[in-house]
């Protein structure tokens, strides 16, 4: 038996390389910002195959990625809480927000 330690490095390879068989509904270029907190743990880590972490003047960080679908980053965003934003597309903003609306109000969908 093989034990390794999986990162969301290779989750989403494997969903880039599978996507669990969901249909792609286009290519999204999502940009988030994390703040300080966040951004020294986003540093430590390799997240997507290509991305390329811009440094903030305020200890956070944007990072940009490309997606498909938009499906698979959703629950990694909200995981971040507080310490996220999502500056693009509107499309993943909107869910984000929903979501986090639909919790504060203990609303299930």
């Amino acid at each position: 038996m093989v034990i390794r330690k999986i990162t969301l490095l290779h989750i989403l390879t494997y969903y880039r390389d599978q996507s669990f068989k969901l249909p792609t509904v286009g290519s999204y270029k999502a940009r988030l910002k994390f703040d300080a907190f966040a951004g020294q743990l986003v540093r430590e880590r390799i997240w997507h195959p290509r991305q390329k972490i811009q440094n903030l003047a305020d200890g956070g960080l944007e990072l940009p990625l490309q997606l498909s679908p938009l499906l698979e980053i959703e629950p990694w965003v909200l995981s971040w809480a507080e310490h996220v934003g999502v500056i693009g597309p509107a499309e993943l903003k909107n869910r984000v927000t929903k979501r986090l609306k639909a919790a504060l109000g203990g609303n299930r969908e």
